[in-house]
């Protein structure tokens, strides 16, 4: 890369086990060799950029079972091919208890399933790595974060007389939700 940069070129010298007790040698043969002239291939990769990559937000409150997913791209130098992203590193932990590595993958989501209890908070973090051997800083903290709400709420129906005199009458409930909270109820009903 030097060289392609205009830094002095001061050629190669190729080595290896050339122990003559051993019979080991290295041969190279002139261009006028029929079949056999030597070449130098020289694989000059540009791309020295890390790729830029991140979570997928979270809703404040999940269930027991979701969906988590990040996305990324890689970038390289003016004038120069990003080499595509290898793999995206994704991190999970519940209620800062320490990092746990989930997935290491080339897909960009994945089932987060029953790994954490209603009520916990369960946090991510991604990077990635790209075809050049280019490795983004892995973030310092949680990129997103999550409450697990497994539970379904309670909720209890006021009892009703078993005859009523009036064609309009009060029906009341009430509930609770330790976690997230109640969002809102579905009342039904049935005649006969």
């Amino acid at each position: 890369q030097s060289w392609l940069n205009g830094q002095a070129n001061f050629g190669l010298m190729i080595i290896g086990d050339e122990t003559p007790s051993l019979n080991r040698s290295r041969m190279f043969r002139s261009r006028e060799y029929g079949g056999s002239s030597p070449y130098l291939v020289v694989n000059s990769n540009c791309d020295t950029l890390a790729p830029l990559s991140g979570m997928t937000p979270l809703p404040q409150f999940s269930p027991g079972v979701f969906t988590a997913s990040w996305s990324g791209y890689d970038i390289a130098p003016s004038g120069c091919t990003p080499s595509g992203i290898r793999k995206f590193h994704v991190y999970y932990q519940i209620n800062n208890q320490g990092w746990t590595e989930w997935k290491s993958t080339t897909q960009t989501s994945y089932t987060f399933n029953n790994f954490a209890s209603n009520g916990d908070t369960v946090y991510f973090l991604e990077y990635a790595d790209d075809n050049a051997g280019n490795v983004e800083v892995r973030p310092p903290g949680p990129q997103t974060r999550t409450i697990v709400d497994s539970q379904p709420p309670v909720v209890n129906m006021a009892p009703l007389p078993a005859i009523t005199a009036s064609t309009s009458f009060i029906v009341s409930w009430s509930g609770t939700d330790s976690v997230s909270g109640i969002r809102n109820y579905s009342v039904q009903y049935q005649i006969n």
